[in-house]
């Protein structure tokens, strides 16, 4: 028989801080921090009476169970230095955060920090870079207890001319009539402002009547 407020529990000779008497035969509480394995459970009721059951409850060390792996974006453009954020939730065997393993990362494409730092709180994050190459890439988490696994993916997405940041100048501000003429160069820049090459460039002279431009560039 349990009685409010003078009822108390003891795991392993510690005493339980709080105690809620659902009835007179039923209480809960919240377990204390304990090691791993079996524990004596203990009842203490007024005037002395308690009851004690051998190796009554159990404490499980946690062990993850699950890797959650999620960033901040879902693409990317493949320039070799546009980031993003990689964070990584790992619960355990009951769905409580762990906050004590080690998460290695890994990517398929682009670079991501090869371990991500521990937030305390059941998170761990890094940073990923993306790569040059189009396509999906994806980002591996694996703890170093267990070798739990989890990954994310994003994609990679071309980088495209922007012809407002691309820059045109020439060598000189006047040009000789005859074959002569003056050179332009062209910087073909994307919409990060990073050059882009590999890019076809025509130039073409307004008003045309005043000369002509060689060759594609």
């Amino acid at each position: 028989k349990f009685f409010s407020g003078l009822t108390s529990v003891k795991l392993d000779k510690q005493t339980v801080p709080t105690v809620s008497i659902q009835s007179e035969s039923e209480l809960s509480f919240k377990l204390p921090a304990g090691n791993a394995g079996l524990v004596d459970l203990e009842i203490l009721n007024p005037n002395g009476v308690s009851s004690q059951l051998s190796q009554a409850f159990k404490y499980e060390a946690p062990s993850v169970e699950t890797v959650k792996v999620t960033l901040a974006q879902d693409s990317l453009v493949a320039n070799g230095q546009a980031t993003t954020q990689v964070t990584v939730k790992l619960l355990d065997q009951h769905g409580s955060v762990v906050a004590d393993e080690t998460v290695n990362l890994l990517a398929d494409r682009g670079q991501v920090s090869q371990q991500a730092k521990n937030n305390q709180d059941g998170t761990y994050t890094a940073t990923y870079t993306a790569s040059q190459t189009i396509g999906t890439a994806t980002i591996t988490a694996v703890t170093s207890t267990g070798g739990k696994v989890g990954t994310a993916s994003l994609e990679l997405e071309p980088r495209q001319v922007s012809a407002a940041k691309s820059i045109v100048s020439q060598t000189s501000k006047w040009a000789l009539i005859g074959p002569t003429g003056a050179k332009l160069q062209v910087k073909v820049l994307d919409q990060q402002g990073l050059p882009l090459s590999g890019q076809k460039v025509t130039a073409l002279l307004e008003p045309a009547e005043q000369g002509s431009v060689a060759e594609s560039l």
